[in-house]
């Protein structure tokens, strides 16, 4: 039976799930444009289909209006045709426009008649220089009430920001902004309500302490931040803190005391600078991220072994460890020392020998033996209490390896097996950076082994 065939809730479905970004969790209008072109009867599916056509790209510039009239009633009439498609379903917006008066007040009147700002669920504001017309059409009784998500490219004191700053509801969750300028206005009106209503922040960079940070569950800061920034503040929601920490001018710029994340469950660190971990204090880490800077691996491992020898160190994930630099088997056992509970690991390896040598080592024999104070403890440590908890061990490969590499590699994976026997380790899967994967599992392993062993026939009778 042809897709054809298929009734027509199923074949819309599958339609609606082909034509959404995964990523962004809205309609493509690329993939939508490639499906309304396959035959009648799709097209017909997906014109009438009206959560494919919420994503609104206002897209409207000076190139478009100055001498191309024709242009710009062009693309007044395609927008006004997917609003009208859209029908009555919530709309995220993407909006780039740089007009004058005249074409300002015949942009809104669309926005007015057919999508008021009370429908506009995400909103991404690459450029919208048309300064204070916006007052003159929309007085304060048009509010964004359902505006979840917005996103910042260019900022601009003018334009939306007043609005929403005075009339978003508890919808509110996101703030993304990608330009510098916000950073140095975080204080200020409109920016500051903003801040205090969302719940998930991205910024380019912190330049100085938040306002207030109780309400924050998630936060990503692009730029390398002090440490000392976080002193002070009520982290007590943080949930997701993505970080690249900055190297202070001296030792006195650091904490002296633990600062404390209580419902952190993500911590991720990027950038060669992992000194800051060993002031963090978060009881319910599940996953810990730690990606290496410019400076190379070498300086990584060197920086990661003198923050696990730390007296302060605390940090203990009970999910994953993922660590996204080849790391020295010394760092390693201690790394994995410090997360006894941990239930995968991820690592990066250079090139077989080095990256085999380490997994044997430390992981199938721990037996690595170090010339460190209190080297065999750790081993001890982890032997113990870290290979009873693993259930999955991912090896990502940071060069393309040829076919017998890879085969090399799937080879060494029942030797894993077999040297963590009686643990809960299941899957092994190696990764490498053309998407090839290779993977298997203890129960596959087994089964293989099984059917391996001569068969022996039962005793005959006497």
């Amino acid at each position: 039976m042809g897709i054809s065939m298929l009734p027509a809730e199923l074949l819309q479905q599958i339609l609606r799930d082909a034509a959404l970004d995964s990523d962004a969790q809205r309609p493509s209008p690329s993939a939508r444009r490639v499906l309304l072109a396959v035959c009648f009867q799709w097209r017909d599916i997906l014109l009438n289909t009206q959560e494919l056509w919420t994503f609104i790209r206002v897209v409207l510039t000076k190139t478009d209006i100055f001498g191309q009239e024709l242009r710009f009633q062009n693309g007044l009439s395609r927008l006004k045709l997917d609003l009208q498609r859209a029908g009555s379903q919530l709309l995220d917006v993407y909006w780039n426009t740089e007009v004058d008066w005249d074409h300002a007040r015949r942009i809104f009147g669309v926005i007015k008649t057919q999508a008021p700002f009370d429908r506009w669920r995400s909103l991404e504001i690459a450029s919208d220089r048309w300064e204070g017309y916006l007052p003159f059409y929309f007085p304060e009784d048009h509010r964004f009430d359902n505006l979840a998500s917005l996103k910042i490219c260019q900022y601009r004191p003018n334009g939306f920001l007043p609005l929403i700053g005075k009339t978003i509801s508890s919808s509110f969750r996101v703030f993304h902004a990608t330009d510098s300028a916000i950073s140095y206005n975080l204080l200020t009106f409109p920016l500051s309500t903003l801040l205090f209503k969302a719940t998930d922040i991205l910024l380019p960079e912190l330049t100085g302490h938040l306002q207030t940070t109780a309400h924050i569950q998630q936060l990503i800061v692009e730029a390398s931040t002090y440490i000392i920034q976080f002193i002070g503040c009520d982290w007590s929601s943080l949930s997701l803190l993505d970080i690249n920490f900055k190297v202070p001018p001296s030792s006195r710029n650091l904490p002296q005391t633990l600062i404390p994340f209580p419902r952190l469950h993500t911590l991720s660190v990027r950038g060669g600078y992992l000194q800051p971990l060993a002031y963090i204090s978060a009881p319910q880490l599940a996953h810990l991220r730690l990606s290496r800077g410019n400076k190379g691996f070498r300086r990584a491992n060197q920086n990661l072994n003198h923050t696990l020898s730390h007296p302060s160190y605390t940090l203990s994930p009970v999910g994953k460890l993922q660590v996204d630099f080849p790391i020295e088997p010394l760092v390693l056992a201690r790394l994995i020392a410090q997360s006894p509970a941990v239930e995968s690991l991820a690592l990066v390896v250079d090139d077989l020998h080095s990256g085999w040598d380490a997994i044997r080592r430390v992981i199938c024999e721990c037996k690595y033996e170090a010339d460190v104070a209190a080297g065999s403890q750790i081993l001890d440590v982890m032997h113990l209490h870290f290979m009873r908890r693993l259930k999955t061990l991912e090896i990502h490969m940071s060069q393309h390896g040829d076919i017998e590499t890879r085969d090399t590699w799937f080879a060494h994976m029942p030797e894993i097996f077999e040297a963590t026997h009686g643990t809960q380790l299941e899957t092994i899967a190696c990764y490498w950076p053309d998407g090839a994967m290779r993977r298997l599992t203890r129960s596959t392993w087994s089964d293989a082994l099984a059917k391996e062993e001569p068969k022996t026939s039962p005793p005959g009778r006497i």
